[in-house]
């Protein structure tokens, strides 16, 4: 098994898969899945955000590409994304934070809660 296997069964998964069952399902070791994930995560390959699976913290690893994007045009669900010219500071923040908690996503969200009003 190497990254590039471990890539091919998230890719199958397009909801994505929690990362306590990649490692199971590509029958390698949670710590080498962990190592996988992070050179992946490094070429921008994948995507991670936390999750909960019977009461574990976990993660839900997704692929990246084929996410849709128009050159040129916004899709409207990415308007969301922008607030006072910014982007929102979780776009390819790799912090790993209580949202909650988070100066600068609570910062940001002031901004866009201003440019309603």
């Amino acid at each position: 098994m190497d990254e590039e296997n471990l890539l091919s069964i998230i890719r199958e998964r397009p909801d994505g898969i929690l990362q306590n069952e990649l490692w199971k399902t590509a029958g390698i070791d949670s710590r080498k899945c962990s190592r996988f994930i992070k050179r992946l995560l490094d070429k921008n390959l994948i995507t991670r955000e936390t999750a909960v699976s019977m009461g574990s913290r976990t993660y839900l690893v997704r692929a990246t590409e084929g996410v849709p994007f128009k050159t040129g045009a916004l899709n409207p669900d990415l308007k969301y994304l922008i607030a006072n010219g910014q982007f929102s500071p979780c776009v390819g923040c790799r912090i790993e934070c209580e949202p909650e908690y988070c100066d600068y996503l609570t910062e940001w969200i002031a901004n866009l809660l201003a440019e309603e009003h």
